[in-house]
C-alpha cells in the first residue's frame, strides 16, 4: 500500500512539473522577438507641467540659500508662480 500511495505521489509530483515546464516554456518569449511597450512618450505639454513643478518646488529652497534667510510669502510666490507663469508670475 505504501509502495502505491509513493508511485502515485511521484506521478502527480512529475504531473505538475510537466504542466508548470509547458506553461513557462509559454511565457519565456526572447524579448529581442517581440517589442515591449514602455508607455507613451512625455509630450511637450507633459514637459511643461513636469518642469514646472519640479521648478515651484526647487525655486523657494535655491532663492533661501542664496539671500541666507527665509523667502517672505510674497517672495516665495513670486519664484512659484514665475516658474509657472513666467514674466506674468513676475507682475504678481
Amino acid at each position: 500500500m505504501r509502495e502505491f500511495a509513493k508511485r502515485r505521489s511521484a506521478c502527480r509530483r512529475d504531473h505538475a512539473w510537466r504542466a508548470f515546464a509547458r506553461r513557462s516554456a509559454r511565457r519565456q518569449t526572447p524579448t529581442s522577438a517581440r517589442h515591449q511597450s514602455r508607455g507613451a512618450p512625455i509630450t511637450p505639454l507633459g514637459g511643461y507641467v513636469i518642469g514646472s513643478i519640479a521648478c515651484a518646488a526647487v525655486s523657494p529652497m535655491i532663492a533661501t540659500v542664496i539671500l541666507g534667510r527665509e523667502l517672505t510669502i510674497s517672495e516665495a510666490y513670486h519664484t512659484t508662480l514665475g516658474c509657472m507663469l513666467g514674466p506674468v508670475g513676475w507682475l504678481g
